[in-house]
């Protein structure tokens, strides 16, 4: 699909409270079932930044 469009899209990753986890582009991985973010070391400063107030700016550039 991006070969179509001359781009490589960069990483992405999405990890949830719940424990559900996305990466694009999709690859496959033998631990896909069993990873779960949440356990990883760093979960705890990021579950603590969920938590708190957030600061949200949406920029619409219609000028053309």
């Amino acid at each position: 699909f991006w070969d179509s469009y001359n781009v490589q899209p960069s990483w992405t990753y999405f990890e949830a409270h719940n424990g559900l986890f996305r990466q694009l582009p999709a690859t496959a991985h033998e631990e896909c079932g069993t990873y779960d973010p949440r356990k990883r070391p760093w979960w705890s400063w990021y579950a603590a930044a969920l938590s708190g107030p957030k600061d949200v700016v949406i920029l619409l550039d219609v000028s053309g």
